[in-house]
């Protein structure tokens, strides 16, 4: 088993869901939610395989429904790690309190305004606000991969990828690795596969 420990920084203003569970209203909690980050990786490692980036295959489904039948009895690489309906896949995401210790970040109320595709003018009366998290926001995560390296290697390359697409609605983050343990021991940094330093 192998755990990866890092951060999370946002790089653009940053909105995603809420870390509560009520019904949505003008401004929820904003936050970092395990399920979101854990979806993002996903997309973010189809993407890559997609594109020719990294071995491995990827169904590319995502009608659950549909995903058994697809595989024709041996899942792909993405969904034997994330799991897909009725199998708990290899990997777990748990985050935690943003870098100073508070479960809700500071955030910025902006204001946008409604345009008209047809037009490309802006609609009247159709300005709204928006909270989001601002740029340079941290977020710890911690990832646990039951598996071997292989799993390690497309855990890690999933959230290299992640820097170059989008988190939320349309948010940019960097992503740092702090540590990579196995069994309980640090791994040396020169034997990890994938070294993820801070890059914008």
């Amino acid at each position: 088993m192998f755990l990866i420990k890092g951060t999370i920084k946002t790089v653009s203003s940053f909105t995603i869901g809420t870390d509560g569970y009520f019904i949505d209203v003008q401004f929820n909690e904003l936050g970092l939610t395990p399920s979101a980050l854990k979806g993002a990786m996903r997309t973010s490692i189809s993407w890559a395989i997609r594109n020719g980036m990294v071995r491995g295959t990827s169904c590319d489904e995502i009608e659950p429904s549909r995903i058994a039948k697809v595989h024709q009895g041996k899942p792909c690489d993405v969904c034997s790690l994330f799991g897909y309906p009725d199998h708990e896949g290899k990997l777990r995401v748990y985050s935690g309190p943003n870098k100073d210790g508070k479960m809700k970040p500071k955030t910025h109320v902006i204001t946008h305004v409604n345009i008209n595709d047809e037009t490309g003018t802006a609609k009247k009366t159709a300005l709204f606000k928006q909270e989001v998290v601002p740029p340079e926001e941290e977020f710890p995560f911690t990832v646990q991969v039951v598996g071997g390296e292989e799993e390690l290697c497309l855990a890690l390359a999933s959230l290299h990828y992640l820097r170059f697409l989008r988190l939320g609605r349309g948010g940019m983050v960097d992503v740092n690795v702090d540590k990579v343990i196995k069994d309980g021991k640090e791994i040396d940094a020169q034997k990890i596969p994938l070294e993820l330093k801070w890059v914008w």
